[in-house]
């Protein structure tokens, strides 16, 4: 039986209800990160903003530099976002602060267990004063 092929047009009518892209503990590595992060931009806007949370948290290979793609390519208009134990470090936590001051409608940012020194971290604290924002230094700070 061949799959019905409603079309582009069609999905974008269909498609009324919030998109979740929820890709925990996923074994992501630079490559995945790329591809989904060339995936964000390649969307239109009226599909972009449809969708509201990106989870990649428990994928520990995201590091600095997948936090940096991400944050260039995802939607302002995302509401969530699920960054939890992906292996960023200050570098990447500032692409995903430049990120968070073009946002609209950012409400939970699920950022902890990654590798913030206590200025990203203050950093981050600041950025979302209306933002439920979950997240702990790194061993070692004050």
């Amino acid at each position: 039986m061949e799959a019905a092929r409603i079309g582009a047009d069609g999905v974008r009518r269909a498609a009324i209800a919030p998109v979740y892209v929820h890709l925990r503990s996923a074994w992501l590595v630079g490559h995945d990160i790329g591809l989904i992060a060339e995936l964000m931009r390649s969307l239109e806007r009226d599909e972009a903003q449809l969708l509201s949370s990106v989870s990649l948290s428990k994928s520990r290979k995201v590091g600095d530099v997948g936090a940096a793609q991400m944050a260039e390519s995802l939607p302002v208009s995302l509401t969530e976002l699920g960054l939890v134990g992906c292996g960023i470090g200050d570098s990447g936590g500032k692409a995903v602060l430049e990120w968070m001051r073009r946002t609209t409608r950012l409400d939970t940012l699920c950022i902890e267990g990654n590798q913030f020194s206590s200025n990203v971290t203050r950093d981050f604290k600041s950025s979302a004063p209306t933002c439920s924002t979950t997240m702990q230094r790194r061993p070692g700070d004050q």
